[in-house]
């Protein structure tokens, strides 16, 4: 057996894992498909909007923060503005991951560059095979090659609920200084959205799109609202690969360090069930996340209106409250979207 563990893909979900599993005393290698320049492109895009709460076990260093976020803005279609206090950054992702890899390296982790094209199990043990030619065997596999996962697709034979096209620019303007979001029926349950990103606008929407004059343009898939099982065997999905952005915020980066970490617990201790327990306990994975998801892809401007229309005091809990008491049945829309904003980025 080559390896202990093989983790496939290094975005923030591979490298999460191999940050703690690397001082485990176990032997490690983390497959990338990505060249140097591919690496940097694809996670320019995107998910560098992060809560502070998501780095308490993977300190973020000072330059790799671009902005430093106190709050976040909800706009509704009739002009009405609500505002709620979550904290955290917009980060610099390729430096960031650029730094946890070359730990990873310094510890001994052995990564290679290559595109894995199938992976299989035979009594226990697992082998890798890419385009190189080259065959790599191991004890546990951690899948961590984001919506296209090959391990997904080989061991569990599954996909995501839904994948969300996603397109984002970065504009020289002056940005916000937090995260500002619009929502209507335009987005078909996504939003549009305006950071900072360092001295400029990074601005797009999920489920949308309007070209526009830009210094970069970006876009993607978000997988979301899981894939079944994360856990068979000794092999494990995490991540995008596991779809595991929230369905309302789709952040994906907060969960994404956060199975790594647990998959790499759940190795160390032997048990690879952990993970799925884990997961299926996560207020992250609650499956009313989904339905209110596609509740809100079905929304008119009027039904927007109605929902905004308690909302006077320009505070998310105090409109809220009053909300709740006035309109009951919305309840769940309310703080379904309070808790998807505050708690999933």
């Amino acid at each position: 057996m080559d390896y202990d563990v093989i983790i496939i893909g290094s975005g923030p979900a591979g490298c999460s894992a191999a940050h703690f599993l690397a001082d485990s005393g176990l032997k490690i290698a983390m497959i990338e498909r990505l060249d140097r320049d591919g690496f940097v492109k694809y996670h320019k895009i995107c998910g560098g909007g992060v809560g502070e709460k998501a780095f308490a076990d993977l300190p973020l260093k000072d330059d790799e923060i671009r902005n430093r976020i106190e709050g976040i803005g909800l706009s509704f279609p009739d002009g009405k503005h609500i505002s709620i206090r979550s904290k955290g950054y917009i980060i610099d992702r390729p430096k960031f991951l650029d730094r946890i890899r070359k730990e990873c390296i310094d510890k001994g982790v052995r990564i290679m560059k290559d595109s894995v094209i199938d992976v299989f199990e035979k009594d226990g043990e697992y082998t890798v095979t890419g385009v190189s030619g080259l065959w790599h065997s191991c004890k546990y596999i951690i899948g961590a090659d984001g919506v296209y996962s090959v391990v997904r697709r080989s061991l569990f034979n599954s996909s995501p609920k839904e994948c969300i096209p996603v397109t984002e620019y970065i504009v020289r303007e002056d940005p916000p200084g937090d995260l500002e979001f619009t929502v209507g029926p335009k987005y078909r349950g996504g939003y549009g959205w305006r950071f900072p990103c360092g001295g400029d606008l990074c601005t797009g929407a999920v489920n949308h799109r309007e070209e526009m004059e830009c210094i970069s343009k970006g876009s993607r898939f978000i997988p979301t609202g899981g894939v079944g099982d994360i856990v068979k065997g000794n092999a494990m999905l995490i991540g995008d690969s596991a779809a595991m952005a929230n369905p309302i915020s789709y952040g994906g980066l907060r969960t994404a360090i956060l199975s790594g970490r647990m998959a790499a617990k759940a190795v160390i201790d032997g048990n690879p069930e952990e993970l799925a327990k884990w997961w299926k306990g996560e207020k992250y994975s609650d499956p009313r996340f989904m339905e209110l998801h596609r509740y809100i892809s079905e929304l008119t401007e009027e039904d927007y209106n109605k929902l905004s229309a308690p909302l006077r005091y320009k505070n998310f809990w105090l409109d809220g409250f009053i909300a709740c008491l006035t309109h009951p049945k919305n309840g769940w829309i309310y703080f379904g979207c309070l808790f998807a904003f505050r708690h999933g980025w």
